[in-house]
């Protein structure tokens, strides 16, 4: 019966690297999030110097309402 010796230093590298990897695919995935609203806020200002309303700029981007209203009042100014 072979037992396997516990090595501290070892469990936290181990620890480390996970914890890593973990925080690298949760920035990427923060990254796209981002980068997708951003599309979709630039889509919405050009859909709104077209003339579209505000309610079918929402439902075609999945802004929120409220959030294209604001981009409204700002590409006024």
């Amino acid at each position: 019966m072979l037992i396997a010796e516990y090595s501290y230093e070892t469990d936290i590298k181990v620890q480390r690297r996970e914890a890593y990897r973990e925080g690298l695919a949760e920035g990427i995935e923060q990254g796209i999030e981002q980068g997708a609203e951003q599309k979709a806020i630039e889509t919405a200002k050009k859909l709104l110097k077209e003339g579209l309303p505000v309610e079918q700029i929402a439902r075609c981007t999945e802004l929120p309402l409220e959030k294209v209203q604001e981009l409204a009042n700002i590409t006024q100014d």
